[in-house]
């Protein structure tokens, strides 16, 4: 039977980052991380406000409908709740 001659293993020389250099790449790569997640935090916070908007700004068409129902069409002085008509001459848009 014939010798199979198997192929001569190579070494391969492992090559490593200096010390620094793989501390420098590990804080940035843990800085795009941290950016990732507050924009992400960012995000649901702004979803979280938009939706709470749209429920505050349903409760403040109910009364200003309810109001407008009652007065018509009129300015409220939020300081102090009185009231004046409005006056259409003043409109601009006509």
């Amino acid at each position: 039977m014939a010798k199979t001659k198997l192929p001569k293993e190579e070494t391969v020389e492992v090559k490593k980052l200096t010390a620094e250099e793989l501390q420098n790449l590990v804080e940035t790569q843990q800085k795009i991380n941290n950016i990732i997640l507050n924009l992400g935090n960012a995000e649901l916070a702004k979803s979280v406000m938009l939706t709470e908007y749209a429920k505050v700004k349903e409760e403040w068409d109910l009364v200003a409908k309810t109001l407008e129902d009652k007065y018509g069409q009129v300015n409220v002085n939020l300081a102090d709740g009185t009231i004046e008509p409005i006056d259409p001459s003043a409109n601009p848009l006509g």
